[in-house]
């Protein structure tokens, strides 16, 4: 039997809207990994759950309830990952928001070793994580 609805009405994921909006070209220097992750993000003495959607040694996009603003500074902490990544808002809309890490050399390299023990038990290829040796 057909539905009488049309597709974006039954849509419940909402990739029909999604598929609307023009795909912005990729301006990131190190792609980012698909990666679920569960965290919190912590500024001014509040913080909030998050889901991080992508992240990098570099930076994260999360989904949140809350709005941040642009160029708020904060940390995000990511479950069984240690300290607090200290980062800062690079945009927001829509109920997500992309920030930058601001991570030394050894914390970013832990960091990186920490995605690839997460990719590892998703089941996304290797080949996508950042190489150590190769990136800043």
């Amino acid at each position: 039997m057909v539905s009488p609805h049309p597709h974006d009405m039954m849509d419940r994921g909402g990739t029909a809207r999604r598929s609307e909006r023009p795909k912005r070209p990729e301006r990131r220097a190190v792609p980012r990994l698909d990666l679920p992750l569960s965290g919190r993000w912590a500024a001014d003495g509040r913080w909030v759950h998050v889901l991080v959607e992508s992240i990098s040694h570099r930076g994260a996009g999360l989904s949140l309830r809350v709005a941040l603003g642009d160029g708020t500074r904060g940390t995000l902490s990511l479950d069984e990952f240690g300290p607090p990544i200290p980062c800062e808002v690079r945009w927001t809309g829509d109920g997500r928001a992309g920030v930058a890490f601001d991570l030394g050399a050894g914390d970013a390299d832990r960091l990186r070793r920490h995605l690839a023990r997460h990719a590892g038990k998703g089941g996304l290829p290797t080949a996508l994580l950042p190489d150590a040796a190769g990136l800043p």
